[in-house]
């Protein structure tokens, strides 16, 4: 980031980086369950705090998530669920259902709460006003699948940006070199990162 605001390729970001775990070290896949309201916390009770404490822009295209593996996913549906906030997501090795694992299942795939989390479903019936750029590999199980389904199902006000890489697992090494690609893409798809706001 420094590198390319140093360049004038983008302004100087805020950068938050909210623990989306618990105490107890459970992956929330940063979703609310009976007893914890993870998205709750992370799309509406950390952006208040944000705006209260620090001083960044109110405008939704200053607003934008990042994050890879588990984090893509948290930025992927932070961005798409709550476009009120933000204008745009990078997923790097993301994927666009949660992965919910032992010991916090708290609820089913097929559920209406499982059902709400499918950000494919989403982008079908009702697209969101946001940009998204993905990173995925096709021998990465976890993540091509729904990212690859994500972009098909794109269409207008939501858009996709994908790059797909012909090899590469699903790990931070695979990823870690994309990072300036994706900070490239940012400014370009949410105004407020332009170096001089459009």
């Amino acid at each position: 980031m420094e590198k390319q605001v140093d360049a004038g390729a983008m302004r100087a970001p805020v950068v938050v980086l909210p623990d989306w775990g618990t105490d107890k070290k459970i992956d929330t896949e940063c979703v609310d369950g009976p007893n914890l309201k993870m998205e709750q916390w992370l799309t509406v009770d950390v952006p208040a705090w944000v705006r209260a404490n620090l001083h960044v822009s109110q405008d939704r295209k200053s607003w934008a998530t990042i994050g890879a593996s588990a984090g893509g996913w948290c930025a992927l549906m932070a961005t798409m669920m709550h476009s009120d906030t933000y204008s745009a997501a990078i997923s790097l090795g993301g994927y666009a259902r949660p992965v919910l694992d032992p010991p916090y299942i708290p609820f089913t795939p097929d559920s209406p709460e499982g059902r709400r989390y499918d950000l494919v479903a989403l982008a079908k019936k009702t697209p969101p006003p946001v940009s998204v750029w993905t990173l995925t590999s096709r021998p990465d199980a976890m993540s091509f699948q729904s990212t690859s389904a994500l972009t098909a199902a794109a269409r207008k006000p939501f858009s996709v940006t994908p790059t797909v890489l012909e090899s590469g697992r699903h790990a931070p090494s695979v990823w870690a070199p994309y990072f300036v690609d994706a900070l490239e893409w940012l400014p370009k798809h949410a105004n407020g990162f332009a170096a001089t706001p459009r």
